[in-house]
């Protein structure tokens, strides 16, 4: 079977993270509106006054805080270099009481990482192939026969001119053939019937 080489994104790991920065710039609306299971955006900002490796977070395109410093100190490198990919989700947000009875909302992040692998696959033409060649067979060894059988019943003679239609190497216009001819069959039964 011949396979080529290609180079696809594979999904190698998921983290969990705490948003950092949650407090700042009005984001508690944002973030105390967003649900576990929301996609979330990675947004870098090498030009960042604070942090070169910032990466901030938005969630329904309104920013809800950032990766926490260590965390961006580590992927922001592989993400400017582009030899990962990250897919994040909210995975949880709640609230707390703060010393001063305000109520302080929080959110973690899952962070699914792709990375770029070599995989082989097989040629489209011969999947196409291999796919057609598998709906031929379920057709010719159980639509075919259940088709012939509640339309015509069992017989002899009808076994054989359907077995004369869809034995040996079978193709879709022998397959549309068999189908003509057991709907033909069938109705001249029933004519016959009708007839008797």
């Amino acid at each position: 079977m011949p396979l080529t080489t290609v180079s696809r994104w594979v999904k190698v790991g998921e983290e969990r993270h705490r948003v950092a920065g949650v407090t700042h710039d009005q984001r508690q609306d944002s973030v105390r509106r967003s649900r576990p299971g929301t996609a979330a955006h990675l947004h870098r900002e090498p030009s960042n006054r604070f942090d070169p490796n910032a990466v901030a977070i938005f969630v329904n395109r309104k920013q809800v805080g950032y990766l926490q410093a260590e965390t961006a100190a580590r992927l922001a490198p592989r993400m400017d270099a582009g030899t990962v990919r990250f897919e994040a989700k909210v995975a949880d947000v709640w609230s707390f009481e703060s010393d001063d009875a305000d109520e302080i909302w929080m959110m973690d992040l899952m962070l699914s990482r792709f990375e770029k692998r070599s995989v082989e696959v097989v040629h489209y033409s011969r999947m196409a192939q291999l796919t057609f060649q598998a709906a031929v067979d379920g057709v010719r060894s159980k639509i075919l026969p259940t088709l012939k059988n509640a339309v015509v019943g069992t017989s002899r003679a009808t076994d054989r001119v359907f077995q004369k239609f869809t034995g040996g190497d079978i193709t879709l216009l022998w397959i549309m053939r068999g189908v003509a001819v057991v709907l033909l069959v069938g109705m001249i039964a029933a004519v016959v019937d009708a007839l008797v």
